[in-house]
């Protein structure tokens, strides 16, 4: 089966490319700011690529409103913790609110 074509989503103005990868070293899914790509592996069922596809759009937004320095540390890896613990509060609350009103998903779990 030959790899699905990367579909793309905007937000702030960007075009994020997202694409379904085999594998991720370490995780299901990651955001590569430098590329505006949203990796989501396949190994998943439909309902956890879409969580972990909102939870990356998290991270994009918060890079894209330059939001990082927010997260406070006195290392780098204590900020990055920061914004993890932060994301992994807001990917629930995002996919409730979307779910709970009754917003289509569609053109989400179409790029998934």
């Amino acid at each position: 089966m030959a790899p699905r074509k990367p579909r793309e989503l905007k937000l702030l103005g960007y075009k994020l490319q997202v694409r379904r990868v085999k594998e991720i070293r370490d995780a299901d899914a990651d955001y590569i700011p430098s590329h505006d790509e949203i990796r989501i592996g396949s190994n998943m069922s439909p309902e956890q690529r879409l969580s972990r596809l909102l939870h990356e759009l998290i991270h994009a937004m918060i890079t894209k409103q330059s939001l990082t320095k927010y997260f406070v540390g006195r290392t780098r890896e204590a900020k990055e913790k920061n914004e993890e613990m932060f994301v992994e509060l807001m990917e629930p609350a995002l996919m409730s609110l979307l779910k709970d009103n009754g917003i289509d998903l569609g053109p989400f779990e179409d790029v998934i």
